[in-house]
């Protein structure tokens, strides 16, 4: 059976039929089926059920690009002649993009991804009411968030009016997630984690959007994680990797994984970390998220380097920089340059490593990623205060102390690996 995330089963707004006949959709789908003598399950068959099939004809659910196009050929017929009038085709178009925009954000492609998504939201605009726009905005605002545009992510999720005012829908649902991983990105911990509750507030108690539940989990244990609340922050991680492992959600697991090892190694849990994360390493690999490759990545070198690896957290950070060159993305490329340097320290050159670290600690200061920068510039200065170089070594404590404190300022334990 194909998964839930292909079938739209809300309506839009400006699709709510009065009566099943009101769906053109749905008659054109009914209609055609009768035409060539096919029964609902019949058409559903091998990839829905014959229940959506009967949601669709009956103007109850509204059918996915995905469906529309696997419709097309059980019924022989064009895609253009089951969407029917211009509005349906336009909506049809704009799910199209967005999917496209979603397979860019996941790996290399982030200009594509933008103006995709760009295209998206201005079509969607153009649609009127129900037309996407507000998932348009969100995928964007998600986009610009990881690609670390912060403030134009900031910008993007103030236009979603009200359709993300109304508590309960999906795009609330996902407001909230995009809130708190912008918070989180800023260092707004507190903020996150309110943002995170909010929307899992949103969601109930009910089963229902497993992938939206993990997602606001391990939010929600980040944030705490950030904060120092070491023993609620697994809690959570690991709720959203059991609903992740039953909803068969690999790459989510994964992330939960790694959340779960980042807070075995704040606790100074080392080898239960380093297993945690090699795992979470495997997982994430086998998807096309690039990004939380990278990330996993250098949360195991990391820890590796915090369980006296060095070996490991080299070849840890080499994969972390390979995924984070493809993406083009100069922040994580830092971070993993970091522990590369910091593994190298206690290798073969660490006279050379030591000058490749100083210009890492200088790219991570503009980065703004606080704990990689705390363990670099710490590492370094030990280096240069055990070659006698006391005034490189006050230099660079300096820049840790500063970033520590920065760290606590902002409800964050200090980095200890």
């Amino acid at each position: 059976m194909i998964c839930c995330n292909h079938v739209r089963m809300g309506r839009h707004p400006s699709r709510r039929h009065v009566s099943p006949d009101d769906a053109p959709i749905g008659r054109r789908i009914r209609a055609r089926r009768r035409e060539l003598g096919l029964t609902q399950a019949n058409l559903a068959s091998p990839e829905y059920t014959k229940s959506f099939i009967s949601q669709l004809e009956s103007g109850l659910a509204d059918p996915s690009l995905d469906s529309l196009r696997f419709l097309s050929r059980r019924l022989e017929t064009s895609l253009s002649m089951i969407a029917g009038d211009p509005a349906d085709q336009r909506l049809a178009a704009v799910e199209g993009l967005l999917q496209w925009g979603r397979e860019a954000m996941r790996t290399r492609e982030a200009n594509l991804a933008r103006r995709v998504l760009e295209t998206a939201v201005e079509m969607a605009a153009a649609a009127g009411p129900g037309g996407h726009q507000a998932d348009a905005q969100l995928l964007l605002a998600e986009f610009e968030t990881a690609r670390g545009d912060l403030g134009r992510a900031a910008q993007i999720l103030t236009q979603i009016m009200e359709p993300a005012a109304r508590p309960g829908t999906l795009v609330a649902v996902r407001s909230s997630l995009a809130a708190g991983d912008l918070a989180l990105r800023r260092g707004e911990h507190a903020a996150a984690g309110s943002s995170f509750r909010e929307a899992l507030g949103r969601l109930g108690k009910g089963a229902r959007h497993p992938d939206l539940r993990a997602r606001a989990l391990l939010g929600l244990a980040a944030a705490m994680q950030k904060t120092g609340d070491l023993r609620q922050a697994r809690r959570r991680a690991e709720a959203a990797g059991r609903l992740a492992a039953g909803a068969q959600l690999p790459e989510l697991r994964g992330r939960a994984e790694v959340v779960v090892g980042q807070v075995a190694l704040a606790a100074g849990a080392y080898d239960e970390a380093r297993r945690l994360l090699r795992s979470a390493c495997a997982m994430l690999d086998a998807a096309p998220d690039l990004r939380a490759q990278a990330d996993a990545w250098i949360h195991l070198g990391r820890a590796a380097l915090a369980a006296g690896d060095p070996r490991e957290a080299l070849h840890a950070a080499h994969t972390a920089l390979e995924r984070a060159s493809a993406l083009a993305d100069e922040a994580t490329a830092a971070r993993a340059r970091g522990v590369a340097g910091r593994a190298l320290l206690r290798l073969d050159d660490p006279q050379a490593a030591a000058t490749q670290l100083q210009a890492v600690v200088a790219e991570l200061e503009r980065s703004d990623e606080l704990e990689d920068l705390v363990e670099a510039a710490t590492d370094l200065a030990h280096y240069h205060g055990s070659r006698g170089d006391r005034e490189l070594a006050e230099r660079v404590g300096g820049v840790a102390d500063r970033a520590s404190r920065r760290l606590v300022g902002d409800g964050q334990a200090p980095a200890t690996a």
